[in-house]
């Protein structure tokens, strides 16, 4: 398990929230968050998010996996579009997956579902 920043966090977020490297093969990684992705945890996980991109060769296919994150504020919403962006500019393939529906809610109110390549669960 990795909290927060590739092990360079001492200490996870406060409110339990984490965020996992769950599997790394030849040309993907997948990270899932655990816990609410706002205004305190939001920053940490694009950080965790902007290393595996630029730590992963052009063409990795970056995977956050949403399943167990049952809060997503905007400053998340802010931080999955920044990570979408970084990844598209190194050729990287970048998609969202296992939203519980009130996470779908809140990236269909923001706009943002097919800009960050939503996979139905």
């Amino acid at each position: 398990m990795v909290n927060g920043l590739d092990g360079d966090l001492t200490s996870p977020p406060s409110d339990g929230s984490r965020f996992d490297v769950v599997d790394v093969a030849a040309q993907a990684v997948v990270v899932r968050v655990v816990g609410d992705l706002d205004l305190i945890t939001a920053p940490q996980l694009a950080t965790h998010l902007r290393r595996r991109i630029e730590s992963n060769p052009d063409g990795t296919a970056v995977v956050v996996d949403l399943g167990e994150c049952g809060f997503l504020g905007s400053k998340g919403v802010a931080a999955l579009m920044t990570a979408a962006e970084d990844a598209a500019a190194r050729g990287c393939t970048f998609a969202v997956i296992g939203c519980q529906p009130i996470v779908l809610r809140v990236l269909d109110i923001t706009g943002v579902r097919d800009a960050l390549n939503v996979i139905p669960a």
